[in-house]
């Protein structure tokens, strides 16, 4: 173990701003993958909650614009809620 510190505090003795570079990318990347875990489980146990969960469905309207843009969203009218 000492010998790993050694070559640890010799890098950062010689390259200052990498090492710290270094750090500094190492606990983005691990504070990245804690909160994508994180998402996961919670959106794969959002709707688990609710009796009849395997039956839930997402609907999605999908709108033509003029200028040719396509919208998609899962917002849907009034009208289609009061008829499911």
């Amino acid at each position: 173990m000492p010998m790993i510190l050694n070559a640890f505090t010799n890098d950062i003795k010689q390259k200052p701003a990498a090492a710290l570079l270094a750090i500094i990318i190492t606990a983005i990347s691990l504070v990245t993958t804690f909160l994508i875990v994180m998402l996961y489980v919670t959106d794969r146990d959002i709707e688990r909650w609710l009796p009849e969960h395997q039956r839930l469905y997402r609907i999605e309207s999908q709108f033509n614009l003029p200028n040719g843009y396509i919208v998609r969203s899962a917002q849907v009218p009034f009208p289609l809620v009061e008829a499911l």
